[in-house]
Order: C-alpha cells, then sequence, then structure tokens
C-alpha cells in the first residue's frame, strides 16, 4: 500500500463513489483495481462496509444479488494476495458457493449481453480458484480435487 494521506482520503471517496455506482450499473469494477494499492486495510474495509450498507437497502433479491456480485468482485480486488491453502480456499469460496446456489433461484432470463447471476458468480468462483492453483497448489491430488470442483461448479452454472 503506498501511502500519501491526503491523497488516499480522495482516492477512497472516489472508489467508494464510482463502486456505488458501479453496483447502480451492475458494470464491471476491473477499472478501479488500480487504486486499490493506493487504500489502506481500514480504507478497504470501511469501503466494503458502507458498500454492503448499499447493498442491504436494495428494494429486490434480484438488485440485492447484482450489489452482491459487484460487492463480491470488489472485495477480490481487495484481497492483496491468492489463497496459499485448500483450507483458505474454502474459507473464501464457501460464502460464494452459497450465494451461487441462491443466485440460480433467481436467475431469469437475463438482459440482452447480461450474463445470469450465478454465471457471474461462477465465473468469480473460478477466479478465486485459479489464483490458488496457479500461485499456490503444487500437491498434484490436491491441484486435481481442486479443478475438479471448479469444473463443476462451472459445468452448473452452464447447465441452469
Amino acid at each position: 500500500v503506498y501511502e500519501c494521506k491526503g491523497l488516499s482520503s480522495i482516492i477512497k471517496g472516489n472508489f467508494l463513489q464510482y463502486a456505488e455506482q458501479y453496483i447502480e450499473l451492475t458494470s464491471s469494477v476491473t477499472d478501479l483495481q488500480m487504486y486499490a494499492l493506493y487504500l489502506s486495510a481500514d480504507e478497504r474495509k470501511d469501503i466494503l462496509e458502507s458498500l454492503q450498507k448499499v447493498v442491504d437497502a436494495k428494494a429486490t433479491p434480484a438488485r440485492k444479488a447484482k450489489g452482491t456480485i459487484v460487492l463480491n468482485k470488489i472485495t477480490a480486488i481487495f484481497r492483496e494476495d491468492h489463497p496459499k491453502s485448500v483450507d483458505e480456499l474454502k474459507k473464501i469460496t464457501a460464502p460464494l458457493v452459497q450465494q451461487f446456489f441462491e443466485f440460480t433461484k433467481l436467475d431469469d432470463k437475463p438482459e440482452k449481453g447480461e450474463r445470469k447471476f450465478s454465471d457471474e458468480q461462477a465465473l468469480l468462483i473460478s477466479e478465486v480458484i485459479d489464483g490458488f492453483l496457479e500461485h499456490h497448489c503444487t500437491d498434484q491430488e490436491e491441484m486435481k480435487q481442486v479443478e475438479l470442483f471448479k469444473i463443476s461448479i462451472l459445468e452448473l452454472a452452464y447447465t441452469k
């Protein structure tokens, strides 16, 4: 994290403002990724808490699901490293998988050019798994099991 107190608070405010708009628009958040480097752990936590309140205030389950997906993406951006063990991977993916199954109940026919909620969530889970496999998984048997889990989630999303 780069330290520059005055600039950091400006970046935090702007980041939060844009992230709230992304929740409204269900837009990609990856263009905010480069600014995460300038935010302290406390600022990141504050942003996530503020965004959670925005998501919780949504009127419909579908709007909450869209907001939750954006919040999950921002959480992934804020994660400083990939999971280092299968246990850490499980801790990160367990709530995402639970949300995946909740989102499958909400999936209707998406708007043109949009993915279903569960598809978005499956891709996010896949990215977390890929980070673990690329950076920290060295055991071949463990790798096979984690890959099978990833394929299963993607297959479920494909068939729903």
